[in-house]
């Protein structure tokens, strides 16, 4: 079922007051706004889960969403994903197919404009960390097979990052650039990533001043 129609479900279900309609509709947003790190690397490969499928703009409608029936577990990754939006759409929001549109509050707006700069640098941060740490006890060819990786992760063009997606998984990426590494060299720049994605995971609702903690 997509989000929208679910979405529009949740909205019916807190007019009416329908408590099992709303919560079965929350249950199937929160499968893809998820409060798991490991949930959520799987349905943003797929653009959905087995209850629901999405787009990326559908982060913004998530949003109201969670403010509409005080679920803020699913704010965190529902702004970390505005984030990725379009400055244009954060900014003035998304119609939906009766031409309603779906707009972030402003405080909402704010949050976002202000965490792209932050996810920016985390972005960096996690491909310095992840480098920093694979060279550790490396031969001198895997250092040098290190290095040149390193030049192409913090070239957001060839490395294929993505400047404000600082939860991206690393794995294909470092296959891609990791060269002549040793198969042990490659899994610790994998673990290091992944270590790296999990802090950035576990600061985002500070990051938008949610009071809720994520779990791995």
């Amino acid at each position: 079922m997509p989000f929208s129609t679910v979405a529009a479900l949740v909205r019916l279900a807190e007019i009416y007051r329908v408590q099992a309609l709303l919560d079965e509709g929350l249950k199937r947003i929160k499968s893809c706004f998820t409060k798991s790190l490991q949930v959520y690397d799987k349905v943003e490969k797929k653009k959905g889960s087995t209850l629901m499928s999405f787009v990326d703009t559908d982060a913004i409608a998530a949003v109201a969403i969670a403010r509409l029936t005080n679920t803020p577990s699913i704010l965190p990754l529902a702004l970390y994903m505005c984030c990725q939006l379009d400055p244009d759409v954060i900014m003035n929001g998304v119609a939906r197919a009766n031409s309603v549109v779906d707009q972030l509050s402003p405080a909402d707006r704010l949050s976002c404009l202000r965490a792209r700069a932050i996810l920016c640098n985390d972005t960096h941060v996690v491909a310095y960390k992840t480098v920093a740490s694979a060279r550790e006890g490396a031969n001198d060819a895997c250092i040098r097979a290190i290095n040149k990786a390193a030049q192409e992760l913090w070239s957001y063009e060839d490395g294929g990052l993505a400047h404000h997606h600082a939860l991206q998984n690393w794995d294909a990426i470092i296959d891609r650039v990791a060269g002549t590494c040793c198969h042990k060299c490659v899994a610790l720049l994998k673990s290091g990533a992944a270590k790296e994605r999990r802090a950035v995971w576990d600061k985002l609702p500070k990051m938008f001043g949610v009071p809720y903690t994520l779990k791995a």
